[in-house]
């Protein structure tokens, strides 16, 4: 069996989350949001192209496939000018919920990523660079959790920060594992 089907479907969700994460800027109407995006996209193109010189256009095609990697140099700026923590957690000072949720879960990605690289041997930044269906898929859903509790509390608690920080890496290695082999071992 080919894998052609199976890389379409992978490519399609990766256009789908990136279509999604600039809708969801967009809808927010929110301009400081929108502004650290396009400096988030250039610095990730800024990035590429020093590290790889001789590729002419990957600095162009490159941030729209690793979209998490542009959104999460937006939440970086971005969370400089909206978030304020407190005792209780976090709060975003004037920014809806579903926004608020998807920077934080895109921050928290990033943040365990790092935190957890020299823990796990380099096994969570190679699937961060290799598997970007799978990191968009664990960004979706962290949103879509924060989101609801930004709604429901109108804040973050430590402990979802803490959870949702940790659980992205783990979650990331965990699944590769059991997702890889069947994937390679069935199609």
């Amino acid at each position: 069996m080919s894998l052609f089907p199976l890389s379409g479907l992978f490519a399609a969700w990766l256009a789908l989350a990136w279509l999604h994460g600039l809708w969801r800027l967009m809808a927010s109407r929110d301009g400081n949001a929108q502004a650290c995006y396009v400096a988030g996209f250039f610095m990730v193109a800024v990035t590429v192209r020093a590290v790889l010189p001789h590729e002419a256009l990957t600095p162009v095609w490159l941030p729209f496939f690793y979209s998490y990697a542009v959104s999460g140099a937006a939440a970086m700026l971005w969370s400089i000018s909206a978030l304020r923590a407190d005792r209780h957690g976090v709060r975003f000072v004037g920014t809806e919920p579903e926004l608020a949720g998807y920077f934080a879960a895109v921050l928290c990605l990033h943040v365990g990523i790092a935190a957890t690289t020299a823990l796990g041997r380099g096994k969570a930044l190679a699937l961060y660079i290799m598997l970007p269906p799978l990191m968009t898929a664990l960004v979706y859903l962290l949103y879509r959790v924060y989101a609801a509790l930004l709604r429901r509390n109108g804040h973050l608690g430590w402990l979802a920060l803490a959870v949702g920080t940790l659980a992205m890496p783990l979650a990331a290695i965990e699944l590769a594992r059991v997702m890889v082999p069947a994937i390679l071992r069935y199609f």
